[in-house]
């Protein structure tokens, strides 16, 4: 079967081009979140996810929340990444409470409060790993999040600064050979392990070459445990995609849409290059697959700043429309692709903002208690917002 169309050519920029400014500002800088004692709880990240940068370097957790890399699989076995001396400690951080790897205001499960206690841990594997102390461990990574191609159809000011687009050339090849490793070490051979791929936390995934081809040749049946999930702004994700990956409908699990918006005004803003109406369509379309439960789940996923805050119960009501699992929210970070005065202009959630008040007038909305609503990192600022908090 073709791989699907590609989207229109447009200029490649790299990474330290649209990235430039480098990563200065996080939650503990102006904000609510706050450390908290996690002595007893577990974390089941440095565990199961291997997560694939464009450089082919490896972490265990979103590069924000826990910055160490352990290991690069363009130059190193698979395993010798995932038993690395930094993937040990970092594994033995959270097995004595101290994680002192993380980020902890950045990360959302903690100021959540949705860690849980080691003692109610019930999955066999991290039962093991809590109880024996392991943090060598036997069994190959769970979850490969794979975000080692930034392509995608859209170019976000969150995200970055122009369009990336790898199709040919240096970069596309030094990707395609990290690509090239995962495929040839994992998903060669028929083999029944338990892994799940998530497809991708850096572009999109068929606004990716590379990803579009893994996806649309990667036979399922011959891995009758693999589970694939996607991230996506969803615009590129038509009835006619999901034709072209009939060898991996029995293996999708749900997918992830970044929509960031609930009016078309400001998603034409923040979803750069993006189309509403498409996106709609989509939806529509992702969650009648959710319906007929040929997906376990479809999200929303909403990146909090000033320009959409005020939407955050309309987002909830849009969530409820479509019949989507979930929506997830979590506060703007700085990925240098603003300058300092730009960045402070959409961090909503800095103390010194001057709508800051407002917002958190808008999460005292009652919509916002919703079952469907993640709160992730917000939820500091939510208490405030209620009451249930001291400042």
């Amino acid at each position: 079967m073709p791989v699907p169309e590609e989207p229109p050519q447009r200029p490649v920029a790299s990474f330290q081009t649209i990235r430039p400014f480098g990563r200065t500002n996080s939650l503990a800088d102006g904000g609510l979140g706050r450390t908290h004692d996690l002595h007893g709880r577990f974390c089941s990240k440095p565990f199961d996810n291997f997560e694939i940068n464009p450089d082919g370097s490896v972490a265990v957790c979103c590069h924000a929340w826990v910055p160490q890399k352990i290991g690069n699989i363009a130059e190193q076995g698979l395993w010798e990444v995932w038993n690395s001396d930094i993937a040990q400690r970092i594994r033995a951080s959270i097995l004595d409470g101290s994680y002192r790897y993380c980020v902890a205001e950045e990360c959302g499960a903690i100021q959540a409060g949705t860690l849980p206690k080691c003692a109610e841990v019930q999955d066999p594997r991290h039962r093991t790993y809590i109880d024996q102390q392991l943090t060598k461990l036997d069994e190959p990574p769970f979850l490969f999040n794979l975000g080692y191609d930034e392509s995608c159809n859209l170019s976000c000011p969150s995200c970055r600064q122009g369009t990336v687009l790898h199709t040919q050339g240096p970069e596309y090849e030094k990707r395609a050979r990290v690509q090239r490793t995962l495929v040839d070490t994992l998903l060669t051979e028929p083999h029944d392990h338990p892994m799940r791929l998530n497809i991708t936390f850096s572009g999109d995934p068929l606004g990716s070459k590379l990803f579009r081809e893994l996806l649309v040749n990667l036979d399922g049946r011959k891995f009758p445990r693999l589970e694939v999930t996607l991230q996506t702004n969803g615009v590129l994700f038509t009835r006619e995609a999901w034709a072209r990956l009939e060898k991996l409908h029995g293996n999708f699990r749900g997918i992830a849409v970044s929509v960031d918006a609930a009016t078309p005004e400001t998603y034409a803003y923040i979803r750069r290059g993006g189309n509403w109406n498409k996106l709609l369509e989509n939806l529509r379309f992702m969650c009648e697959l959710l319906a007929e439960s040929r997906l376990r789940w479809v999200t929303l996923e909403y990146v909090v700043q000033h320009r959409n805050y005020r939407e955050l119960p309309s987002a909830v009501e849009m969530a409820r429309a479509f019949g989507a699992s979930a929506v997830t929210l979590s506060l703007i970070t700085d990925w240098g692709t603003h300058s300092p005065e730009e960045f402070a202009e959409h961090a909503i959630w800095k103390t010194s903002h001057p709508e800051f008040e407002q917002f958190l007038e808008v999460l005292r909305h009652p919509l916002l208690s919703d079952p469907l609503v993640r709160i992730g990192n917000l939820a500091p600022y939510r208490e405030q917002a209620l009451g249930n908090r001291t400042a």
